[in-house]
């Protein structure tokens, strides 16, 4: 995750995860470094969802971690949440697709 910038606070009021961060999770080290993992979000019009999300996936730190969000082209909220969590997000979307299969396909 980048330390430049400070994670955002979730916007619900919520009080248990993914909306406060629990304790760090523990990776093996055994001086070799940790595989990449790439996960993928398709989304489209997931505003009251995309959130929570975002925050599970980034909040368990991860450190080799390539997240990608691949948005329908959204008229609600996602776009905006997905632009609050750019920092930690590896690359993301928004443009018409022809559903699920084609946004994880691209």
């Amino acid at each position: 995750m980048n330390n430049e910038v400070t994670f955002p606070v979730g916007s619900r009021n919520k009080t248990t995860w993914p909306w406060v961060k629990s304790p760090p999770t523990r990776f093996k080290e055994d001086g070799k470094p940790l595989p990449k993992i790439s996960i993928i979000t398709p989304s489209y019009n997931q505003g009251h969802f995309i959130e929570e999300t975002i925050r599970s996936i980034l909040l368990q730190g991860y450190p080799n971690l390539e997240y990608i969000i691949i948005d329908g082209g959204s008229s609600d909220k996602t776009i905006e949440t997905i632009k609050k969590y750019d920092p930690w997000i590896t690359y993301w979307e928004s443009e018409s697709d022809s559903g699920q299969a084609n946004a994880i396909n691209k």
